[in-house]
């Protein structure tokens, strides 16, 4: 029964492959997968742009399925790719194709999670209307991951800060640390407290930011969050800018601008470089500061990215320029910052442009410049910003001053030493340093923590060696009883090898009886097939029915081989091309004398699953070559074999000096020969290479292959 089975088993294999060989088109399953795992790897290597091609052309094999998630999965990796070559417009319309389908189809989650992808494309825009609108439709749909939650509702706190509408920007934010906090979430709490502290630190609030920033750092998880580290470290030193502590806010500019390079995140370094702007504009250093905001700039630009920082990038370098007596350029800035305003709704950055502009009035055109300054210091005054109102007064002394208007001069003098005495007392108020010690004790408390528990493993682990020695000594004792049961086994294993064997040995010639039926059924199919031949006139047919007998006979040969032979699961490429060469030779009646051969075939055993796809490419290529390469008048013909394994590849070369064939246009898709090669190819996994330089020249690159054992 057991021998029927398997013969049965052969008998049906090779009939399958006889009929796809005659089938046409062959249909090849898993393409679309194995295209994907290539494009998840050139996405890991950071190159994007073969992953979006590859993604690309998954999609189009997923359209051909109607495998609609698996069309939303690769339109949205499009986006992905797409978003990192900084193309949003082209990646915009990737994502609204997989919001369309999957609203269409009903497909809530996928729905929510494409929208998601929008979300993050409105908010590299500015586009606060639209980040509403999509950030509401996330919340809107249920049954998505808690994260795509919170993000909406930091999407939304993220437009209220613009609007400068603090009371509705914190309420939100809250909502998204609130989902954190219940599902333990540590990848995106940290973010979220870190806008939590923007908060708390534009309010005036600045020890508890510093505290909620700590905090942050806290939850970061060392080894995933590394990136993490350089954005918290930036609003660390914007905070402690506000505070006018510049040595520690440039201390953590730079902290973050070591990450970003350990990291490699050149956009991320924008941030840092802005913040270090600030720190030697506040120190005087216009020249440096100068020279920090330019690199803002040439980052910002190359990544299109907010709107709000680039206004406050511009409004830095102005101020620089007119510090430095350079005034060439503050015009153009000013502009490019007033026409961002019109899309913006940002109170603090208005203050922060009405101030600038009142310092280029005053030196550009002094006459006209009163209103401008006055403007700037009412409006600091409305927001409370002590530092602008102080630098006004002193502005508006000097106006004063100038013109002759001496009381206001003094006045406005009085008030800019109050306000400097204000700024002076809140920042002395500030524990700063006492705030970073809390942060580091609570570091060196969760080190002790750490070293006292390694101090018990030590400890556990001793007792645990102290069992395992009693516990060798008793196993010793016990091995010794086991050593005379052990040796009573030996003989029965003996006895049970030598069956074994004998089995082996069955098996063997049952499966080269096997090899053998094989190959004699396959003779038979040939054989009628030779005898049909007989009884058919037209050349076409009998053509096609000389093929078919060739390709069985290939089939045959690798039979043949293997009940011949050694090896009962492998077949020698070097004997198996031979055999089948000279078969075609005496099959097409060629004289060796006219057609030359030429074979450099390394001797490589592979497994029969391998070796049947092979002959039949190869038995193709040199009937092919038979057929169609040389001319009746031609001489001196030559065919050129070569089989080689290099790097994981086999390299199959088939060439011929023929001059009949003058373009690969000639046989490309025009033949069924040349349709099962390209059939097979695809089995093999295998680059088809095909060029016309004096004869025609086909390589195939086989990846898929496996050598017997």
């Amino acid at each position: 029964m057991l021998k029927l089975n398997v013969l049965n088993k052969f008998y049906l294999q090779h009939f399958c492959t006889i009929i796809l060989m005659f089938c046409s088109p062959i249909i090849l399953f898993g393409q679309g997968l194995d295209i994907e795992k290539e494009a998840v790897e050139a996405f890991k290597n950071k190159n994007y742009i073969s992953s979006t091609q590859l993604w690309k052309k998954a999609n189009d094999i997923h359209i051909k399925n109607d495998d609609k998630v698996a069309q939303i999965n690769a339109l949205r990796h499009i986006f992905k790719g797409l978003m990192h070559q900084f193309k949003l417009d082209s990646a915009e319309i990737y994502i609204r194709e997989a919001i369309t389908l999957a609203k269409r189809n009903n497909m809530e989650v996928q729905y929510g999670e494409a929208m998601n992808s929008l979300l993050s494309v409105y908010e590299f825009k500015d586009q606060e209307d639209s980040i509403l609108y999509a950030a509401r439709e996330i919340l809107n749909t249920e049954n998505l991951s808690h994260d795509y939650y919170s993000d909406s509702y930091s999407a939304i706190s993220l437009v209220y800060e613009n609007k400068g509408d603090l009371v509705n920007q914190e309420a939100y934010l809250q909502k998204a640390i609130d989902i954190d906090m219940m599902h333990k979430d540590s990848s995106s709490l940290p973010f979220n407290l870190t806008n939590l502290a923007r908060i708390k630190s534009n309010k005036g609030n600045y020890e508890e930011s510093i505290s909620i920033l700590f905090e942050a750092v806290a939850y970061l998880r060392p080894v995933i969050d590394k990136f993490k580290y350089a954005s918290i470290y930036t609003e660390i030193s914007a905070v402690f800018l506000n505070m006018n502590n510049l040595q520690k806010s440039e201390e953590y500019a730079k902290l973050s601008l070591e990450y970003c390079e350990k990291l490699g995140l050149k956009t991320s370094k924008l941030r840092p470089y802005n913040a270090l702007g600030k720190i030697y504009k506040r120190r005087e250093n216009y020249q440096q500061a100068l020279s920090y905001y330019e690199i803002s700039d040439s980052i910002i630009t190359a990544s299109k990215g907010r709107k709000s920082l680039k206004a406050r990038i511009n409004l830095g370098m102005a101020s620089c320029k007119m510090k430095l007596n350079d005034f060439s350029k503050v015009d153009l800035l000013l502009k490019e910052v007033k026409e961002l305003l019109n899309n913006l709704d940002d109170g603090r950055l208005l203050l922060n442009y009405k101030s600038t502009q009142a310092f280029y009035k005053y030196h550009s055109d002094f006459r006209n410049s009163l209103p401008f300054i006055l403007d700037a210091q009412s409006t600091a005054v409305e927001m409370s910003n002590l530092h602008l109102q102080t630098s006004m007064s002193n502005l508006l002394s000097e106006y004063y001053y100038k013109i002759g208007n001496y009381k206001g001069a003094l006045d406005q003098l009085k008030e800019y030493n109050t306000l400097k005495d204000s700024l002076y007392q809140i920042e002395q108020s500030y524990f700063v340093h006492d705030l970073e010690a809390q942060y580091q004790k609570n570091q060196q408390d969760n080190q002790i923590s750490l070293l006292a528990y390694e101090n018990n493993l030590k400890s556990v682990q001793l007792k645990q060696q102290r069992f395992i020695i009693y516990g060798s000594l008793f196993a010793v004792i016990i091995f010794g009883i086991l050593l005379s049961f052990i040796a009573r086994l030996l003989g029965k294993v003996k006895s049970q090898k030598l069956v074994v064997e004998k089995s082996l040995s069955e098996k063997d010639v049952l499966l080269k009886e096997i090899h053998h039926r094989v190959k004699n059924n396959l003779q038979v199919i040939s054989s009628l097939l030779a005898l049909q031949s007989k009884y058919i006139s037209d050349d076409t047919a009998l053509n096609a029915l000389k093929q078919g007998q060739d390709r069985v006979h290939s089939m045959a040969l690798i039979h043949q081989d293997l009940y011949e032979g050694k090896n009962l699961v492998g077949v020698s490429t070097s004997s198996y091309f031979e055999h089948l060469i000279d078969n075609l030779f005496y099959s097409y009646n060629i004289n060796e004398e006219d057609v030359k051969l030429k074979m450099e075939v390394e001797d490589i055993t592979l497994d029969v699953d391998t070796m049947i796809p092979l002959g039949l490419v190869l038995n193709e290529l040199v009937s092919n070559a038979f057929k169609h390469a040389f001319k009746a008048n031609q001489t001196e013909g030559e065919i050129y074999i070569k089989l080689t394994e290099v790097k994981d590849q086999l390299i199959l070369v088939v060439k011929d000096n023929g001059n009949s064939i003058k373009s690969t246009d000639e046989i490309d898709g025009k033949s069924f020969g040349f349709e099962l090669i390209k059939a097979f190819s695809q089995k093999l996994k295998a680059q088809l290479q095909m060029h016309v330089d004096n004869g025609l020249s086909i390589q195939l690159n086989i990846k898929n292959y496996n050598k017997a054992a």
